[in-house]
């Protein structure tokens, strides 16, 4: 499936994945045609999260005029399929410790990572403490005990900067845009800076 730069989306908006599963749940029973009319989608990114669906089992292929049916129903949460079929699991690191950062309220980066693992997915605490920075840059969190040896420093999650369910992204131009919001709500000066 394509992507489509997540900072040019409208506020609020369904992300193209999210579009297409929830027309799926709605119609059940559907055509190509029909998904990519009712979303406005491109046709290659539709055909491509189709054949995922297909892969991991979510749609069946009616051979009768091209209509498809859903089998597998998981939920409102669309699922993150490739073209193969393989869950893709990119970006599910920083779901986990956006969600957890907000349950724990104040943490350091080794309990961030520890608490927002699972089974499926371990969180390394490298990965947190890059997390922690940009949104501690960006305002969603305040260090409330600086690091000292051997001690971690410890950061509390700004409640009101609780801007919705999905996980505000740190994107490769060194920015942090909120999906909550439709905007980028930090950039990284030139020349960067560090820890």
């Amino acid at each position: 499936m394509s992507r489509t730069r997540v900072d040019l989306q409208p506020t609020g908006a369904l992300s193209p994945r999210e579009l297409l599963w929830q027309q799926v749940r709605d119609r059940r029973d559907f055509t190509l045609m029909q998904l990519i009319g009712s979303t406005g989608i491109h046709k290659r990114t539709v055909q491509s999260y189709l054949q995922g669906l297909l892969a991991g089992g979510y749609v069946q292929d009616l051979r009768a005029d091209g209509v498809y049916r859903l089998v597998r129903d998981v939920g409102v949460e669309a699922p993150r399929v490739d073209a193969q079929g393989r869950t893709v699991t990119q970006g599910s690191g920083r779901e986990a410790l956006w969600r957890t950062m907000k349950v724990l309220g104040s943490f350091t980066a080794r309990e961030l990572a520890l608490h927002a693992s699972t089974e499926q997915h371990l969180v390394a605490e490298e990965e947190a403490n890059t997390y922690i920075k940009f949104l501690s840059r960006a305002g969603y969190l305040r260090c409330i005990e600086p690091a000292r040896t051997p001690r971690q420093a410890r950061y509390l999650f700004v409640r009101a900067r609780n801007s919705g369910p999905r996980a505000p992204m740190i994107q490769r131009v060194k920015q942090v845009f909120d999906p909550n919001l439709g905007k980028v709500v930090y950039v990284e000066p030139t020349g960067g800076r560090d820890g």
